[in-house]
């Protein structure tokens, strides 16, 4: 059964330990990446041992965050010992296991206090405690709910962290979960030193000629059904290849079609260097869930915001697979 625990008590196991790992998902995008940093760097103010063990790494443009290239890559020979000497483990912006890929399974078999902090539904079971809230718009503004129950300030590193976050997983502030309360948060952000337009620069205005090109072709790639109320765009080996680039660099790609006004929900596959595997993101305008579509690949998410992984199927299958299976959502 999971136990769910209030900020309070995770200050208190914070209080009372000192040595923490923290992790996130494979293919860490702003949010993940920043609430990791955000509490890392807060952790260390505090005079505690910390650590950022990832499965995998973060897309360039988020290395702004990590100047000190203090995320470090799962290796069960390296880390071995300091998760036998570890105290708490904080695993970040997600609510199931397999998303740790290598590091879950390592973690899985240890007799260590895990706490997840997310804002996803529907966790899994595999944690000691949970702090779960899904009204908000991102992990890095409970990062910055459990750090303001102390009295230690936060620093300029945790600010930007937190910001950059917050910055991604809202849209820019336009998503629907996008509160007041959001906007105070990242208020208080700035006060710490944030550059609002820094950080624009490094999200939105740093890409690479390859991306943009690669950007061209995704969106060559779109097809709508449904009276153009569904629209798939494929992203294959062979463009990311020409691109020199990989998987875990397509932020933002996902929500192209959506850019588009007849359409209410969109569809990326991006196809992975595994013979038959791919990556799905599914995006959706307010009214139009797709979460739902999502669980019928093994996926999940939010109700505008999805994702899944297939094995076994070809392109064409799986593209006939979800235009069929979409009909019930869209059609």
């Amino acid at each position: 059964m999971i136990e769910y625990k209030n900020l309070e008590f995770i200050k208190s196991r914070i209080e009372k330990n000192n040595n923490f790992i923290i992790t996130t998902h494979q293919n860490p995008d702003g949010d993940a990446i920043g609430s990791s940093m955000g509490l890392h760097f807060f952790l260390k103010k505090l005079g505690k041992t910390s650590k950022v063990i990832n499965y995998n790494n973060a897309p360039e443009y988020l290395n702004f965050l990590d100047k000190g290239s203090e995320i470090e890559i799962f290796d069960f020979e390296r880390h071995n010992s300091l998760f036998d000497n570890v105290d708490v483990i904080f695993v970040l912006d997600l609510n199931n296991l397999k998303r740790l890929v290598d590091v879950g399974d390592f973690i899985n078999g240890l007799d260590k206090e895990i706490i997840v902090i997310d804002h996803h539904i529907e966790p899994r079971e595999f944690a000691t405690y949970y702090h779960v809230n899904t009204e908000v718009a991102s992990t890095c503004e409970l990062i910055w709910d459990l750090i303001s129950q102390f009295d230690e300030d936060y620093s300029f590193d945790t600010a930007i962290s937190l910001y950059t976050g917050i910055v991604t997983d809202t849209g820019s502030f336009g998503f629907n979960r996008t509160t007041e309360k959001t906007h105070l948060i990242a208020a208080d952000l700035i006060k710490h030193g944030v550059k609002v337009n820094d950080i624009t620069e490094r999200i939105y205005n740093s890409s690479t000629i390859q991306s943009i090109h690669l950007y061209g072709d995704a969106l060559r790639s779109v097809e709508l059904f449904y009276d153009d109320k569904l629209g798939i765009m494929v992203i294959t080996q062979e463009m990311l290849v020409r691109a020199n680039m990989t998987d875990n660099e397509l932020d933002g790609f996902s929500t192209a079609p959506l850019r588009i006004e007849s359409v209410k929900a969109a569809i990326t596959i991006v196809e992975l260097k595994e013979s038959g595997s791919f990556k799905l993101s599914f995006r959706a305008k307010s009214g139009f869930g797709i979460r739902e579509l999502a669980t019928k690949f093994d996926g999940g998410g939010h109700e505008l915001a999805s994702g899944a992984r297939v094995k076994n199927i070809s392109l064409l299958d799986l593209k006939n697979k979800l235009i069929k299976e979409a009909a019930k959502y869209i059609a």
